[in-house]
Order: structure tokens, then sequence, then C-alpha cells
């Protein structure tokens, strides 16, 4: 792992940057949820993620936060854009 980003949008997108170019990408919206869809988990994930690292390779690990959130899929640096119509709709476009 070599870093994580997250948006700092309703839609909770989660990038796990990794060695090897291919990038773990997901958000943390349940969308059958209805009454509790404005919980936030990415910042207790990022607080366990960022302690398990520090444990395991006694460095920090690099967090960004906000827009543009950039990935890599097959060692090739893309832009993710995201769309959020809560309930129902999350649409992410890769460029």
């Amino acid at each position: 792992m070599t870093g994580i980003s997250i948006s700092s949008g309703l839609d909770q997108l989660v990038v796990i940057h990794l060695n090897d170019g291919n990038d773990f990408l997901f958000s943390l919206v349940n969308l059958k949820d209805n009454q509790n869809s404005n919980i936030n988990r990415v910042g207790e994930l990022v607080a366990v993620l960022l302690h398990q690292y520090y444990l395991l390779q006694k460095r920090e690990l690099k967090v960004k936060v906000g827009e543009p959130v950039f990935c890599k899929l097959g060692k090739k640096d893309k832009k993710v854009d995201i769309e959020f119509n809560a309930p129902s709709v999350i649409s992410i476009t890769m460029n």
C-alpha cells in the first residue's frame, strides 16, 4: 500500500493505492439503508488503516482528501468523476 485518497463528498469514495499499479477503488454508501444514508464511515476506515500500516511499517501513510480523485488501473492514471444522487444512484466515470 502506498497511500489512500478519499473524496470529500457524500459518495464516501475510497482509493487504496497499491504498489502494483492496480488500485482498489470503492464507496462505503449503503443504498438500502435510507435512515442512515448520511453516516460517514470513511473516517473510521482511514483511522484503522493508518494505525495498522504504522504498526507494520513503522512509518506514516500518505492520505489525500478532496477532488479530483485519481487512481491507477493497469498502471495507467485515471481521474475518477463521481455523480451521487441519493438515495438511489452512484455513477463513477474514469477518464
